[in-house]
């Protein structure tokens, strides 16, 4: 937008020359998730097997027999749902994490474990919104506004790239 290409109005408000009034910035979406951690009341086998020592033994096993943790990624778990029987696809993902938000490597008296846990995430998929994305400044250094615009539903049209 600051080379003046975008909507004329919003460019003109900042003092920017229009090249080509187009509506750049507009149907920006964005899949609304909200990251839900609880601290688990013992620490899992992940947690211990994340001790520098072991991990470096699961590593060296994982290496000469390609087998043990070291073979494993610890992955999450995914479930789709439709949160209405007439839509077609589901509208929502949860998004299951076995383990703690941020987990390293620890060893005792060297850096301390975490604090072992495990955490959900429900997404939205589909999202009916729409927002936009507009200059803050005229500044190029300076963070542009956004509009999300979550708790509003989007025109219905029956091409999708022109819901607004």
């Amino acid at each position: 937008m600051l080379s003046g290409i975008g909507p004329a109005a919003h460019l003109r408000e900042f003092g920017i020359a229009v090249v080509v009034a187009l509506p750049v910035g507009r149907n920006l979406q964005d899949h609304l998730g909200a990251y839900m951690t609880y601290r688990r009341k013992q620490p899992g086998s992940f947690h211990r097997d994340m001790r520098f020592d072991r991990m470096a033994a699961s590593m060296i096993r994982a290496y000469l027999f390609g087998n043990g943790p070291g073979t494993v990624v610890p992955g999450g778990l995914h479930a789709f749902i439709k949160t209405r029987p007439e839509l077609a696809v589901p509208d929502i993902e949860f998004m299951f994490r076995g383990t703690a938000a941020s987990p390293h490597l620890w060893f005792p008296m060297v850096r301390p474990a975490y604090v072992d846990g495990f955490g959900i995430r429900p997404t939205l998929l589909h999202p009916d919104s729409r927002g936009e994305l507009l200059l803050g400044s005229a500044d190029p250094l300076a963070p542009p506004a956004h509009r999300l615009s979550l708790l509003h539903r989007a025109e219905r049209s029956a091409d999708p790239a022109r819901r607004i």
